[in-house]
């Protein structure tokens, strides 16, 4: 039988040892999924999958375990058959109830299920919090919340250009919402398609700088949505399309209200698909929050997963038929 710890682990720490320790005592296969993979970093998830298998295989030399990298969808049955396709039925899965978020822990009836307890009152968002904050006694503060492989990993770590663009969009969000409020903020954003290609824009500063990004934005006062996704789309981009043009290539639109989606606060946004049939793409000129604005072949879009902002590339997924070819 297997035995399954799910999780983001950003980073390891000492209350995470926890459930390693409980599993590997059972002596069985031991699979780690690593929740939040293949996606750009941010202060919440500033390491990447393979960033924290290297980091768990550090503080556990010699064990064998077992890692599945599993990428955000926000819906829990993508979510849920995405895991069972990647562990299987008969298993067991280890975790700690601590509030709402390990709700997932009872998503799969099918499993036997162990609970463990830590003596340790710790959380990843307190440790990341230490790890971008100018705080003078941050490193030894952390030395006792982490283990000492984890802790030398983040001090090298600290030294990458990764590091300092991940800390200026922490300090950033901290003070968004003085600034902006938490929302709810309203979007509108524009996925344009013609000849296997897709419109998308390189964001020129914090947050998301230099990230893939479909052209939108926020909504303006006295501005409808779909007025308000052309305009963005004109500003960032270049293209002089208007309403009346755009309206006969209209294929479909949604909302993407998933609550955590954006780390500015609750953001709910309202997508419109157009589907062009333009021999020649119009020429592009990028401008507003875009440094660079550029037609991306679909085909080469998987490739690029983790280069996306926020949840924009789960939105492509949803609007190009197939993209998504893999559930793990």
């Amino acid at each position: 039988m297997k035995t399954v710890i799910i999780g983001r682990f950003q980073p390891l720490h000492n209350g995470h040892m926890v459930l390693f320790d409980k599993a590997l005592s059972f002596g069985d296969e031991v699979v780690v999924v690593l929740g939040s993979a293949k996606q750009a970093r941010t202060p919440k998830n500033p390491f990447t999958a393979a960033e924290r298998e290297v980091m768990i295989r550090a503080a556990y030399p010699g064990r064998e375990i077992h890692f599945v990298h599993l990428r955000d969808y926000h819906d829990d049955d993508l979510w849920n058959n995405a895991v069972l396709l990647a562990v299987g039925d008969d298993a067991r899965i280890v975790g700690m109830e601590k509030d709402d978020s390990s709700y997932y822990l009872r998503n799969f009836p099918e499993w036997e299920r162990v609970s463990v307890t830590s003596c340790e009152d710790l959380s990843a968002t307190e440790v990341r919090n230490l790890l971008f904050a100018d705080h003078p006694t941050k490193w030894l503060l952390l030395e006792t919340r982490l283990p000492g492989t984890v802790l030398d990993y983040l001090r090298a770590w600290s030294e990458t250009a990764a590091f300092a663009r991940i800390q200026a969009e922490f300090g950033y969000y901290a003070g968004y919402a003085s600034q902006w409020g938490s929302g709810p903020h309203i979007t509108a954003d524009a996925v344009m398609i013609n000849d296997g290609k897709v419109l998308l824009i390189r964001r020129g500063g914090i947050p998301g700088k230099g990230l893939l990004a479909l052209p939108g934005g926020f909504l303006e006062r006295g501005e409808r949505l779909l007025d308000s996704a052309i305009r963005e789309m004109r500003e960032e981009t270049g293209i002089e399309f208007t309403r009346t043009y755009l309206d006969r290539f209209l294929v479909g639109q949604s909302v993407r209200d998933f609550p955590g989606r954006s780390l500015r606060g609750r953001v709910i946004s309202h997508v419109f698909v157009f589907h062009l049939d333009t021999r020649e793409p119009p020429p592009l000129k990028a401008g507003d929050d875009a440094s660079e604005a550029l037609w991306i072949p679909i085909a080469s879009l998987p490739a690029l997963e983790d280069c996306f902002f926020e949840d924009h590339f789960l939105i492509l997924s949803g609007a190009v038929t197939g993209l998504l070819i893999s559930r793990h």
